[in-house]
């Protein structure tokens, strides 16, 4: 059990979440689990709402004796810049003059990505941090 003690608490949450998930998907569904667990008799199961009939949008799901593993997964991407345009009336009609140059900003997504067998189920973002901010290109053009 040394290595549950090397989890940290987030990481214990997401480990069981993702072993509740394929006790899930193995036992046949929601209402399955809770009907073997006791928490809903026959007569219950019949008056609870139903699901909405699952669509092609619908996202993916694990077969039956599938391995359920959840991930978090750090992706770096770029910002773009913003670009803000001055009129200058010492310029002449027509140009324009990059005054302060743009540059691109970079932002950390981490996202909890559940797979089935390596298969890609979800990807649920969890949190964002700007790690270079962008700076805004700024453009004069002529007004004269």
């Amino acid at each position: 059990m040394q290595w549950w003690n090397d989890m940290t608490t987030k990481s214990r949450v997401l480990r069981s979440a993702g072993v509740l998930a394929a006790c899930i998907v193995i036992g046949g569904g929601v209402s399955a689990t809770a009907e073997t667990m006791g928490a809903q008799t026959s007569a219950e199961a019949e008056t609870a709402p139903t699901a909405p009939e699952a669509t092609s949008t619908a996202a993916p799901t694990a077969p039956p004796g599938a391995v359920i593993s959840t991930t978090r997964v750090d992706v770096t991407e770029p910002v773009a810049f913003t670009t803000t345009t001055y009129t200058d009336p010492e310029l002449d009609s027509g140009t324009s003059v990059v005054t302060h140059e743009g540059h691109m900003g970079s932002v950390v997504r981490s996202y909890d990505v559940v797979t089935a067998d390596g298969v890609e189920l979800r990807r649920v973002l969890r949190s964002e941090l700007t790690v270079v901010a962008p700076v805004a290109q700024e453009v004069s053009v002529g007004g004269r």
